[in-house]
């Protein structure tokens, strides 16, 4: 009979005080052990990447910012697909 219930017997996991690994990025590299040079602002190459999501999740943007000079490009994708983000990245111009 438990085959016939919502859960199929299954225990129902709490919300609220657990914590969740999705959404989790794996071996990321903390911001803190960015080259003390990059704070300088003084070469050009240090780039931002940054990519917005639109609403409903229908969609995303990708910038790029240079640290120093200010460059900033733009692109739009159709969604946030690590594919489609690699070749906007690659189709935008930075020179």
């Amino acid at each position: 009979m438990y085959k016939c219930l919502r859960t199929q017997g299954k225990r129902y996991k709490k919300r609220g005080n657990t914590t969740h690994s999705r959404g989790v990025l794996t071996d990321r590299e903390p911001i803190e052990n960015r080259p003390k040079i990059v704070e300088e602002k003084t070469r050009f190459g240090d780039f931002e990447l940054d990519t917005i999501i639109g609403k409903n999740h229908q969609g995303a943007i990708v910038t790029i910012n240079d640290r120093a000079t200010g460059l900033f490009r733009i692109k739009k994708v159709h969604s946030k697909d690590s594919e489609l983000v690699e070749q906007a990245i690659l189709m935008i111009q930075l020179f």
